[in-house]
């Protein structure tokens, strides 16, 4: 399981990393890098967005 998450495009980070993959969907609906799917009342990643989980602490 991940313990930290950020928004990439193209595979290239976008945001710092976050403690949470909430915190880290937040960044990217602010960004407006997500859409909201009325129909199924949740948010979604357009392409080529991804949210990227890693585990350990980041690099200096």
């Amino acid at each position: 399981m991940s313990d930290r998450f950020r928004i990439t495009t193209f595979g290239r980070p976008r945001t710092p990393w976050r403690q949470s993959m909430e915190e880290a969907m937040a960044d990217a609906i602010q960004m407006e890098l997500a859409s909201w799917d009325a129909s199924r009342r949740e948010w979604f990643l357009a392409v080529p967005v991804a949210l990227q989980g890693a585990k350990g602490r980041a690099a200096a």
